[in-house]
């Protein structure tokens, strides 16, 4: 048996996802870093950004054009990262 010291975050949506590769794409940040938008659904969306953060933590995600809201990070792999916005909130910039 491994044993995890830390929690294990995972959350298997199944929801369309629009990708936003090739098209007009708002100026996103994430917690005031820079971070290039990969792809939106109805409840989050997938960003590039070197922001310094652990699965669970509440990020400030500021999207051009739309208040900023909290999102919840539930996952990350270098660089690239899923955030979990409010449900359907979402809904104001997908494509």
């Amino acid at each position: 048996m491994l044993r995890r010291d830390e929690q294990r975050w995972a959350d298997h949506r199944d929801e369309p996802r629009h990708s936003v590769q090739g098209k007009c794409m708002p100026f996103v940040t994430v917690n005031g870093k820079a971070a290039r938008l990969e792809d939106v659904s109805r409840t989050g969306l997938k960003v590039h950004s070197d922001v310094d953060a652990l699965p669970g933590a509440r990020l400030l995600l500021t999207i051009a054009g739309c208040p900023s809201l909290s999102a919840r990070l539930i996952w990350k792999r270098d660089s690239v990262m899923g955030l979990e916005a409010p449900m359907a909130s979402m809904s104001l910039v997908a494509i």
